[in-house]
C-alpha cells in the first residue's frame, strides 16, 4: 500500500469545551485549489455556525506530499529488501481517483475525532 502525507487544517470556535461532540465539514475544492483558499472564504463562516471544519489539500497539491514517479529501471533489492530509485515529483495532477481516496481518507478521520459527532458529517 502507498502512504502520502495530506495536509489538513482543523477550524473551530472558540468557546468549544473538551467533551463536546460537533457537527464537522469537510470543505474540499472540485478538481484543484487549495485549504488556504477554503480556510479564508469559507471555514470561518461554518465554524461560526457551531461546525467543526476540516480543510485540506490534494496529494500533490499546496502542502501535501506529491507523486513520485520512477524514471529508470527498478534497480535489484539489496539484502534487506529495499531499492535505492530516483524518481521525479510530480504536483498539480488531478486525478479523481485518488482525490476520492483524499477525501474518503479525511472522513474516516473525522469520524474518529471525540470532538466530531459521527452522525452529523457533512461534506
Amino acid at each position: 500500500m502507498i502512504f502520502y502525507d495530506i495536509v489538513a487544517s482543523f477550524r473551530i470556535e472558540e468557546g468549544v469545551k473538551e467533551g463536546d461532540r460537533l457537527p464537522a465539514i469537510l470543505l474540499c475544492h472540485g478538481w484543484s485549489g487549495l485549504k488556504s483558499h477554503l480556510n479564508a472564504a469559507y471555514a470561518p463562516f461554518f465554524a461560526k455556525a457551531g461546525y467543526m471544519v476540516l480543510t485540506f489539500d490534494y496529494r500533490g497539491w499546496g502542502e501535501s506530499d506529491s507523486r513520485l514517479v520512477k524514471r529508470d529501471k527498478m534497480p535489484a533489492p539489496d539484502f534487506q529488501g529495499y531499492v535505492t530509485v530516483q524518481a521525479e515529483a510530480i504536483r498539480g495532477l488531478v486525478d479523481p481517483v485518488d482525490q476520492l481516496v483524499d477525501i474518503q481518507s479525511c472522513l474516516d478521520f473525522l469520524s474518529g475525532e471525540p470532538m466530531v459527532n459521527p452522525d452529523k458529517i457533512g461534506l
